[in-house]
């Protein structure tokens, strides 16, 4: 099951071509992670995972731009888990615009110890929550 929110594109979003500006994906994309941890019960800004020892870091994002987006257009951010590992999981995006899909995307996250930063496996009680919102694999 995947979550999506919905964010209006601003004026600061956008590029002198008129259209959204590519790195406005990695912000759409931070939106949905941040709902995504509050649905799952985690927020951020209760520092839940810090209190557990352990951090999750960004290993890579990916973006396929797809459509244009355009000033003041309403998209539509859906996330959720598509490969949940033992130390790391993979979130997969996508960006709907007039109901037309504008981008897809992925990010891999990794849970590393606060005092070491190594890598270690997931708490168990994180990992059975992610397993509520699996989703399938984006598909370019």
């Amino acid at each position: 099951m995947a979550v999506t929110v919905s964010e209006r594109i601003r004026w600061s979003d956008m590029d002198t071509a008129g259209i959204m500006y590519f790195g406005t994906y990695v912000r759409l994309f931070e939106i949905g992670e941040t709902e995504l941890f509050r649905e799952l019960g985690i927020p951020y800004r209760d520092d839940v995972m810090e209190r557990m020892g352990f951090y999750f870091l960004r290993r890579n994002f990916h973006c396929d731009f797809l459509r244009p987006v355009r000033l003041d257009d309403i998209v539509h951010i859906s996330i959720g888990f598509s490969e949940i590992r033992s130390r790391a999981a993979r979130m997969d995006f996508t960006i709907d615009c007039n109901g037309t899909r504008s981008g897809t995307g992925y990010c891999t996250i990794v849970a590393v110890d606060k005092q070491s930063r190594t890598s270690i496996s997931i708490p168990e009680e994180i990992r059975a929550a992610m397993q509520q919102y699996s989703v399938s694999p984006v598909q370019s």
